[in-house]
């Protein structure tokens, strides 16, 4: 057959393994059989678990034509390389590639599909349709099976840190400390939790608090009383008002000014100082006491055995009853019955009655 321009060509669409290439391996230009090509691209596929596709790229030049191709593998890794075409000859016969998917190891023809699956089998010979039989196909397994079910994740380890620190969002590259430190004011607290597992890197999880500073002035008054300059407010009865909405104060001074007029009543109230004396005279003796009005109450008549008033009378020895008289003027008439020696009383004080 004449020879013919590689534009003169029909374009292959498959490889086979008696197809003849040439390239240039390391500047200088060498044959590649399909045979080679095939055997390369199996081995280099087994060890990405098979071949997804092969898809011409790219074309350059004229003489010569510099062809690329991609292999796309089965974990998804791409693979290229180019054919150089620079030698007319004669026309060979054509030759194909195709593709076929099962899910296993195929054994019959109802196995094969088009849709990727876990074994892959491929044709390269001169048939212009894909053959229909398993047989035809070289498999190969591009999805390995299911590991074995990992051990349960376990915690191997667990820590907590501790530091203080000027920023709550920067996290420290200090020290971390197993017990909590000493409280600063204005400072942030750190808290760093670790937790190791059986596999794999940590995991670190942060908290982070704020020590408060003692503030001054914070309360701007309290019953209308501002606080001092050391941020504390002092009140006084008369600024602290009772449920009646008057002021303790008040209430106190009323107490005060009553205990006042009650003293001053009991001072002004006592109106008998004179010893009275009663001598014996029969059953019954009368002494007036003078000065006193119906409005009063004796409070101590004070029955005492000698005039000087130092030697009180027992109250049942010797029987002495004591009845109190009213008589004309608002004079009052002490009567002393039972008694046969003299004896001498003498009225303490009086309050009125209405006091």
């Amino acid at each position: 057959m004449a020879d013919k321009a590689i534009s003169q060509l029909n374009a292959a669409t498959a490889v086979t393994s008696v197809d003849l290439f040439v390239l240039e391996q390391s500047g200088e230009a060498k044959k590649l059989t399909g045979q080679i090509l095939e055997n390369w691209l199996v081995s280099f596929a087994d060890g990405h678990g098979g071949i997804q596709s092969i898809t011409k790229t790219g074309s350059a030049g004229s003489n010569p034509v510099i062809d690329t191709y991609t292999v796309l593998l089965a974990d998804e890794t791409t693979y290229t390389f180019t054919v150089t075409n620079g030698v007319k000859g004669d026309t060979g016969d054509q030759t194909y590639v195709w593709i076929r998917y099962s899910h296993a190891y195929p054994t019959a023809d109802s196995d094969m599909g088009t849709s990727p699956d876990e074994w892959i089998g491929i044709y390269s010979g001169t048939s212009t349709t894909a053959p229909t039989h398993y047989t035809d196909y070289t498999w190969y397994q591009f999805k390995g099976d299911t590991g074995a079910t990992g051990a349960a994740a376990t915690i191997t380890a667990a820590t907590i840190g501790y530091q203080q620190s000027d920023s709550g969002s920067v996290v420290p590259e200090g020290s971390w400390v197993t017990t909590v430190p000493t409280p600063v004011a204005g400072k942030f607290l750190w808290t760093r939790i670790q937790i190791q597992f059986n596999t794999g890197s940590p995991i670190t999880a942060y908290s982070v608090s704020r020590y408060g500073i003692d503030g001054t002035g914070a309360v701007s008054s309290v019953n209308s009383v501002s606080p001092d300059s050391n941020g504390n407010v002092a009140l006084l009865a008369s600024d602290i008002p009772a449920s009646d909405s008057i002021s303790i104060q008040s209430h106190l001074t009323d107490i005060e000014s009553d205990v006042s007029d009650l003293t001053t009543a009991i001072n002004q109230s006592v109106i008998q100082s004179g010893v009275k004396t009663i001598s014996s005279a029969g059953t019954k003796n009368y002494t007036g006491l003078t000065g006193l009005t119906a409005n009063h109450v004796v409070v101590n008549w004070g029955l005492f055995s000698d005039s000087a008033c130092t030697t009180p009378i027992p109250e049942n020895a010797p029987t002495c009853d004591i009845e109190i008289e009213t008589g004309s003027g608002g004079a009052w008439t002490a009567v002393i019955s039972n008694f046969t020696s003299t004896f001498y009383m003498k009225p303490t004080f009086a309050l009125p009655e209405n006091l």
